[in-house]
């Protein structure tokens, strides 16, 4: 029998070995943030897990108040057109 979270964590164990993302700072935005550019701009199922990961354990670290600065910044940077979802 498989385990799903097992395969998962050994992509992204994979991943970290062949992407090399550098500058991760534990609660710090500057760390997170381009990690949250380049899981939506890039293409490929390890770097997306890799990454996704990454983001986690890096939100994870992060105070309530950054936290809530994460999210302003990702609105800011994202800047999605809700108008036109709503329509869809």
């Amino acid at each position: 029998m498989f385990n799903l979270k097992q395969i998962i964590s050994s992509i992204a164990d994979a991943g970290q070995k062949l992407f090399s993302i550098k500058n991760i700072k534990k609660n710090n935005l500057e760390s997170i943030i381009p990690l949250c550019d380049d899981l939506i701009s890039h293409k490929g199922a390890a770097f997306g897990i890799t990454v996704a990961r990454d983001i986690t354990e890096l939100y994870q670290s992060l105070s309530p108040e950054k936290k809530l600065l994460f999210f302003k910044q990702i609105k800011k940077n994202i800047n999605p057109a809700l108008k036109k979802l709503m329509k869809q």
